[in-house]
């Protein structure tokens, strides 16, 4: 069955995508920290794939946080662009690996070893649900000595959809550098 697009704000996506992973958070002992914008926005996309794409995102930062650790979720929006991002307080992402995790099946080597059942899929498909809806994930590079990953997630807003302007600023920065 095809998907609608639907304008979705961006405050309801988040809760959408949070709720079915309350208990993986409390199973782990980790807490999820969310920072709202005040301004938060909406987008114009498909619901579903949508939340799962932020879904994803946040499973990982919840198994790879350490127990009774934390994940942080923040969003922010303008008139053109909203961004959110997970960070969490685990291992981080080496530097050799950090855009080959986004590979479809590829699964950091720590990974491996402490998440044995995993499919590597997860960033792969997140990325791909961001770019089916004009945005991207990115991998934010860690201050030196954080600890952590931290990946954002940029999509254009509802309103730039709407108006045709659907290309995310972040997306026309790096067309430009």
């Amino acid at each position: 069955e095809a998907q609608q697009s639907s304008v979705i704000a961006l405050e309801q996506l988040v809760e959408n995508a949070l709720a079915p992973l309350e208990s993986l958070a409390v199973e782990r002992g980790v807490k999820v920290e969310l920072t709202r914008a005040r301004r938060a926005g909406a987008v114009l996309g498909h619901p579903r794939d949508l939340e799962r794409m932020l879904r994803n995102l946040v499973e990982n930062a919840l198994r790879h946080s350490r127990p009774g650790g934390h994940v942080s979720i923040s969003n922010t929006g303008s008139d053109d662009e909203l961004c959110i991002r997970v960070a969490d307080d685990g291992p981080g992402v080496p530097l050799e690996e950090r855009e080959r995790i986004f590979e479809p099946f590829y699964r950091a080597a720590a990974t491996r070893a402490a998440a044995p059942n995993g499919s590597g899929l997860g960033l792969a498909i997140a990325r791909e649900i961001a770019r089916a809806h004009r945005g991207e994930i990115t991998l934010v590079v860690p201050a030196a000595g954080a600890r952590g990953a931290c990946f954002e997630i940029s999509l254009p807003s509802a309103t730039a959809c709407l108006r045709g302007s659907g290309a995310p600023a972040s997306a026309a920065r790096a067309a430009n550098s």
